[in-house]
């Protein structure tokens, strides 16, 4: 599970996770609706860290009603930089992370 703050979403593994057409494979995908995010479990650890970050990152452009300020096409780019950067300044600052959870 991952809570969110509003929504609490399961976390579901799914095989050969493809997207909505059916044609391309996915790392992972966010369903507001049902309060999922599926994600890939052929991938690596980090890899799945990652995807797990980049769909949350989707959640609270949704939920905060700004997903449509980043040009559509760009959308994915933004949010990858995004979840990535997010995940290694975690990465490289547990003091701080430990901080924010005293706090």
């Amino acid at each position: 599970q991952m809570n969110l703050g509003s929504a609490i979403y399961e976390i579901e593994y799914v095989d050969k996770l493809l997207d909505v057409g059916g044609t391309n494979r996915l790392s992972g995908a966010i369903d507001h609706a049902q309060c999922v995010i599926a994600v890939d479990p052929s991938a690596s650890p980090q890899a799945i860290a990652e995807t797990i970050i980049h769909e949350v990152l989707h959640f609270f452009l949704v939920q905060y009603g700004q997903e449509d300020a980043i040009m559509p096409a760009r959308l994915e780019g933004v949010v990858e930089t995004l979840s990535n950067g997010f995940l290694a300044a975690i990465r490289l600052n547990p003091d701080f992370v430990k901080l924010i959870q005293e706090l």
